[in-house]
């Protein structure tokens, strides 16, 4: 899936943001599709490392390792995308779908 180009300027962060999101979503199906290891996976599965991921962030962030946390954040915010591409297989309904939470007084 080739992305398209986008200006230089802060007009334009948004939408290579949203580009980059485009793209994480694509490795991510790529990765479902095509990977022994990562079609297997359930969301249950994966709850260990996606811990594992938001401790080694917060590490980064204690000691104050910009470059680290960076890092970091990306892990995080692949787990955010393949978590629910591992509920699919047993839950049609993703993040992007569900309904909002009430709030409880």
């Amino acid at each position: 899936m080739p992305l398209e180009t986008v200006p230089d300027g802060a007009a334009f962060d948004d939408c290579l943001v949203g580009q980059e999101l485009i793209s994480l979503r694509h490795v991510t199906a790529v990765l479902r599709e095509q990977c022994p290891w990562d079609r297997e996976q359930r969301a249950m599965d994966i709850v260990s490392y996606t811990i594992e991921e938001v401790y080694e962030l917060t590490e980064a962030i204690m000691q104050g390792r910009l470059d680290d946390e960076h890092d970091e954040l990306g892990d995080v915010l692949f787990q955010v995308y393949f978590s629910p591409a591992c509920s699919k297989r047993s839950r049609p309904a993703t993040w992007a779908a569900s309904p909002p939470r009430s709030k409880r007084s």
